[in-house]
């Protein structure tokens, strides 16, 4: 047993009513613990949140980017591509460094930073360049500093509202983001695997 863990094992108060101790796994239907049913409670803790909203009365509604992103008009792929974005499943170098892969976490566009999410999308020179040709640098450079995580900055921007795109004069910016992020990963994806078609 690792000293950590038995340090949280101690940790756990013992409880001041006589009961018996009895054993008991909530997150199955027949109380009987299973990994399966242990990897579906971490799921839900890590990336329930972002599937749904609470309205703060106990009733949770489904997260409005899911909507968003599957009335999109582009292909399949582009959909599907945002929403492994969303959940954090990108493989981004900053993401397989995480899990322990033996990969320089250094961008292979730009060598510049970290290739996380946020900067494959909107911080490497090759993203920036990208979004300042379609005209969503300014947008894009506001959502930066509101917030760090590539996931929420896209997000944002799939859900600007239909008003705030008329005033600005665009049509069609959820696509355009959508295909454009598609496009970057897509690019990246060629250099990484010397895929040159």
């Amino acid at each position: 047993m690792w000293t950590i863990d038995a340090e949280w094992i101690l940790s756990i108060p013992i409880s001041q009513h006589n009961m018996t101790d009895f054993i008991a796994w909530s997150y199955t239907k027949n109380g009987l613990f299973s990994v399966r049913s242990a990897y579906s409670v971490e799921w839900n803790y890590q990336y329930g949140s972002k599937l749904k909203y609470s309205n703060g009365m106990g009733r949770s509604t489904r997260n409005p980017i899911w909507c968003q992103i599957w009335k999109l008009s582009c292909p399949a792929k582009v959909k599907i591509f945002l929403w492994r974005t969303l959940h954090g499943t990108l493989p981004c170098r900053a993401t397989l460094t995480n899990r322990h892969m033996k990969v320089s976490p250094l961008c292979p566009t730009c060598s510049q930073g970290v290739e996380d999410t946020k900067h494959l999308l909107f911080l490497c020179r090759k993203a920036k360049e990208v979004w300042k040709r379609l005209g969503l640098d300014m947008i894009i450079e506001r959502a930066c500093e509101i917030d760090r995580a590539g996931e929420a900055i896209l997000e944002y921007l799939l859900l600007l509202p239909d008003q705030d795109l008329r005033i600005m004069g665009y049509e069609n910016v959820r696509e355009m983001v959508a295909i454009s992020a598609w496009y970057l990963w897509w690019e990246r994806r060629k250099l990484v695997h010397k895929e040159f078609t």
